[in-house]
């Protein structure tokens, strides 16, 4: 059953595009400069040469990458400088129509190509995804993880706030006549609500484990008080010594 967070972000990608990647006010359809534009993608060359770094492997050359959530293809055009073969998937038709415009080296589709990757990234993915739903997503992309292939996926693990807060939230994610009524008593700009989910680090990585990936490295982040890492993990080789 398609969940109702796919609809909300499509509906984002057809209000507010690049703002509901980044939510930054710069990044708002009204306000956005071309010099906005190119920080945008800027920011995507960033965390694409972030990521390089935390695999730390010298001699890493992926030759297939898989960008998970693709969005508008803030980390698709960095990918596509790098690699020779790039895919991107977003569940939103808005995101992948814009996508297209903005990457051209790429390939975009609604469900992952029947093939395997040797890098997998996700970066600021998961946390909009329900936690039960994400899960099985994860299961799913990392069936297509090649053998010695590395994925860099994020997750959300803490939002800070009082249990009376989150009820709230979780009320407003739900039903959309309460996520209006609170957006106008805040004098909030119109938009669909966006989810922000929490992960659990020790089910993650039993996913991982169950793709046969080795011990992920867990690199902490916070943003503005909410709490999650990038796991990085490199799937095992399958290949088979031959006998003496």
């Amino acid at each position: 059953m398609r969940d109702r967070s796919a609809d909300d972000w499509n509906a984002l990608g057809e209000a507010e595009p690049f703002f509901a990647v980044l939510t930054d006010e710069r990044f708002l359809r009204d306000r956005m400069s071309e010099e906005d534009r190119e920080a945008f993608f800027a920011s995507g060359e960033e965390d694409i040469a972030h990521v390089f770094d935390l695999i730390a492997q010298p001699d890493f050359a992926p030759k297939f990458a898989l960008d998970f959530g693709c969005g508008v293809g803030r980390l698709t055009r960095a990918l596509a400088k790098r690699i020779e073969h790039v895919a991107g998937v977003d569940v939103a038709p808005s995101m992948l129509r814009i996508a297209r415009e903005n990457v051209s080296q790429a390939t975009f589709s609604a469900e992952i190509p029947d093939q395997r990757f040797d890098l997998i990234v996700s970066l600021i993915v998961f946390q909009h995804i329900p936690v039960r739903r994400g899960e099985a997503l994860l299961d799913e992309i990392l069936r297509h993880l090649s053998d010695d292939g590395v994925a860099a996926l994020q997750f959300t693990f803490r939002r800070p706030g009082s249990f009376l807060r989150r009820v709230a939230r979780t009320i407003r994610g739900r039903v959309p006549l309460v996520h209006r009524i609170a957006q106008r008593l805040r004098g909030e700009r119109p938009m669909p609500y966006m989810q922000m989910n929490e992960y659990d680090l020790a089910r993650v990585t039993a996913i991982l484990r169950r793709h046969e990936c080795e011990e992920p490295r867990v690199i902490p982040t916070n943003h503005g008080g909410i709490k999650g890492a990038i796991v990085v993990a490199s799937r095992k080789s399958r290949s088979v010594c031959p006998s003496n």
